[in-house]
């Protein structure tokens, strides 16, 4: 009887296990370990090195993997901005990689000089016209000057979270992101003179269900 009660315990714990999201595995990009981005979709010039990935003016990165349903994405980068260096920084979703046509969903920000601080939300489908979901100015809630920063990403359908260092800065529902697949692309920009880069990506990270990765 007890061996059969043991089993019955075992049997219960495996099914808990299973149902507690052991479906779920990671991907990961550590820039600070990287020599080359092989694989990748590099749009121009790229910098990389044990400090970071910097990308130069208006230059991207995307990811050499696609993935399909939910999942999260967390992109840790190093802030060097004041009242003199703002950086616009910018993530976004879309089914042509390294570029923002027909269905994408993307999210940026600009951090430094308070006089031209902005955030916004932008989507675009093939039954809409490309329009903002949010076009605020002001800081991005969240966000820290001359530290590493992490920004969160998570895609449940059609619903979008987006954190900065674990204060939610946007939550929204939107159906205009109609790819069933995802590139996943990072960007940034700059205005003003700077000395050292003011936009240092360190990792990024992609949360998702097991089979979800192409």
């Amino acid at each position: 009887m007890k061996q059969q009660t043991l089993v019955f315990i075992v049997i219960v714990l495996f099914l808990a296990l299973g149902l507690s999201g052991c479906g779920k595995t990671t991907w990961i990009a550590k820039f600070t370990e990287m020599d080359e981005l092989d694989g990748w979709v590099v749009n121009e010039e790229y910098v990389i090195s044990d400090d970071g990935l910097f990308l130069e003016d208006t230059n991207s990165v995307t990811t050499p993997n696609i993935w399909t349903g939910d999942f999260a994405v967390t992109v840790a980068f190093e802030l060097a901005t004041d009242t003199e260096t703002s950086a616009e920084v910018l993530l976004w979703l879309s089914r042509v990689p390294g570029l923002r046509e027909d269905d994408f969903i993307s999210f940026y920000f600009c951090e430094g000089d308070p006089a031209i601080e902005w955030h916004s939300v932008r989507a675009d489908g093939p039954s809409c016209s490309e329009h903002s979901i949010f076009d605020q100015s002001g800081a991005i809630e969240g966000i820290m000057e001359d530290q590493i920063n992490t920004l969160l990403l998570i895609k449940e359908g059609e619903h979008y979270t987006v954190k900065m260092n674990g204060t939610t800065a946007w939550e929204f529902d939107d159906p205009s992101y109609e790819s069933p697949f995802s590139y996943i692309s990072i960007a940034s920009s700059f205005f003003g003179e700077f000395s050292v880069p003011p936009v240092l990506f360190k990792t990024i990270e992609v949360e998702y269900e097991e089979g979800n990765m192409l």
